[in-house]
């Protein structure tokens, strides 16, 4: 019975850990002359693993942390706006967009959607995606770029870096791309895994020790505590508005808000 509880537990968190292993991750968003942005090696073999029927099929957990990760960030960027679309004249940013599930449900809602990937196979597929749905494509761009690239371009209302952080070599560097992307009193949103024996134990131990997942794929020491990311957000000028733990039940394909930081979490800040 326990063997087959940790199959199922490794098999419903391989996606969510490591299906997004290169959106715009793995950057080095290195600072000027620096130079190196992008580790080759991960975007090829993320290329490699895009499949889009296999991306969108449900029950599919990165769908479904839209449960969770869509409304943070509609009621923090709406002001309270009760309509069908109540984030429209808003402008968002998506680092590491993936294959544009996040980016298309901000759309739909009205937002004006920049998805950026450093996986020119993940921006293809996104934009495939998107032709499913004509509404959208007005209010939907994506670009196979890095923060690093775009960094002193444009500015946003809002940018969301989720499930990306914890890929990325330096957190700091990259935090500070984010927060200049960001526009003055404009929000960034990170999701991400913390550094804990639980999150070891789930990310690493299960899924790639026990698991079929490929040994090495996350390495602990880059996952970012609540804490820390905390201290990197107001180091950049930014007040923290919300922490918040979340949890994945793989019964019912469902996410939802807990008061434990400890595995998965979101922070919302506001640039001051």
């Amino acid at each position: 019975m326990m063997a087959s509880c940790v199959k199922y537990l490794v098999s419903s968190q391989r996606r969510i850990l490591l299906r997004k292993i290169v959106p715009a991750t793995h950057l080095r968003n290195a600072g000027p002359g620096d130079g190196e942005s992008v580790d080759p090696e991960e975007v090829e073999f993320f290329n490699s693993e895009v499949d889009l029927k296999e991306w969108w099929k449900e029950p599919n957990e990165l769908v479904s942390m839209n449960q969770t990760r869509v409304p943070l960030i509609r009621d923090a960027l709406s002001v309270g706006r009760e309509t069908a679309q109540p984030l429209e004249g808003i402008s968002i940013l998506d680092v590491g967009c993936g294959g544009g599930i996040l980016s298309e449900a901000l759309a739909r809602l009205g937002a004006d959607v920049t998805g950026i990937d450093a996986s020119n196979a993940m921006i293809k597929a996104a934009k495939q995606h998107a032709q499913l749905d004509p509404r959208i494509q007005e209010r939907l761009q994506y670009h196979n770029q890095t923060t690093n690239e775009i960094v002193d371009s444009e500015s946003y209302d809002g940018v969301v870096a989720s499930e990306v952080i914890e890929h990325v070599s330096d957190a700091e560097s990259f935090v500070g791309d984010c927060v200049r992307l960001t526009k003055p009193g404009g929000s960034v949103f990170i999701t991400t895994i913390n550094q804990t024996w639980a999150a070891y134990a789930i990310a690493i131990i299960l899924a790639e020790k026990l698991g079929p997942v490929k040994a090495g794929t996350h390495q602990y020491q880059k996952f970012v505590t609540p804490e820390r990311l905390k201290k990197i957000l107001q180091g950049n000028n930014c007040s923290i508005r919300s922490i918040r733990g979340q949890m994945y039940n793989i019964l019912t394909n469902k996410w939802f808000w807990v008061r434990d930081t400890s595995v998965f979490y979101a922070i919302h800040a506001v640039k001051d």
